[in-house]
């Protein structure tokens, strides 16, 4: 019976420790076009709930579950960018702007919000 038991935790031990140096600590900086670095961004670990925010100088650190790994930046108004970790443990990251959501709003002494084209009388853009 003794030896059955000890056998079990020898095994579990085992499987533990593989678990833990499958893990890898990933760690970079986000900047936008102009070398910007970005506060916020939002980076996910694809598959899993595992995720952090970039800080005040675009720095961030993550522990994924191994090199198969996928992150998955993401930030207001820049297009998404996803990084394969492979073997890795920096990956500095440049986000894109995407023109697509960015468009052209108009706020009105009126106190609504339309876009330039469609308000009927003079308007100005500050």
């Amino acid at each position: 019976m003794e030896k059955q038991l000890l056998l079990i935790i020898t095994f579990l031990i085992t499987l533990s420790g593989f678990r833990l140096a499958a893990q890898q600590t990933v760690m970079g900086t986000v900047t936008d076009e102009d070398g910007v670095p970005l506060i916020g961004v939002t980076i996910l670990e694809e598959g899993t709930t595992n995720g952090v925010v970039t800080d005040i100088d675009g720095r961030y650190s993550i522990e994924v579950s191994g090199p198969e790994a996928v992150l998955t930046f993401s930030y207001v108004g820049l297009v998404s960018n996803r990084q394969v970790v492979g073997a890795r443990t920096a990956i500095d990251v440049l986000m894109e702007e995407d023109a697509a959501l960015l468009d052209e709003v108009v706020v009105t002494a009126l106190g609504f919000q339309a876009k330039g084209d469609e308000i009927g009388y003079a308007s100005s853009t500050v």
